[in-house]
């Protein structure tokens, strides 16, 4: 059996607004007064940018799992479906966050680097790819190599 692989990577697009400008975004309508927007607007943007701040990408039992800070939005990808898997290097215009890009979609919260993965979607018979953002893409593709040499 292989060994698990879990990665946390941290979106600092997502954190730095979070920590400092929505804190100050609040204090200023709280002064001015209308601090039930302060606490509409606070709470919106935390949510947003709380939803994206981490993305945290396990290889373990079977599966693939790249989730966002709450493990939700998320995909998981059996490896028994995957067909290839490989390091990639992003464009920079493909962004963060969830992104439909050519070929497939991109789960991203900082950096270029990525892993592409190959796999048969089981539910619709179609070949699909998926690209996880990560900062340890060596790592994350290592692990899918032994996932897949693994499996029975």
């Amino acid at each position: 059996m292989a060994r698990p692989y879990a990665n946390r990577q941290i979106g600092w697009w997502f954190v730095v607004p979070l920590l400092v400008v929505i804190p100050f975004a609040v204090v200023i309508l709280v002064l001015a007064e209308v601090w039930w927007l302060g606490v509409v607007v606070g709470l919106v943007l935390a949510t947003v940018y709380g939803t994206f701040a981490t993305l945290t990408t396990t290889v373990e039992r079977g599966e693939v799992r790249i989730g966002f800070t709450a493990g939700w939005p998320r995909r998981v990808i059996p490896v028994s479906a995957i067909t290839d898997h490989r390091a990639v290097r992003n464009r920079w215009w493909y962004g963060w966050g969830i992104r439909k890009i050519p070929g497939g979609w991109l789960y991203s919260v900082w950096g270029l680097d990525a892993v592409e993965i190959q796999y048969r979607d089981a539910k619709r018979g179609k070949d699909r790819m998926f690209r996880a953002g990560t900062n340890d893409p060596d790592g994350l593709d290592a692990a899918l190599t032994a996932a897949r040499a693994n499996r029975s």
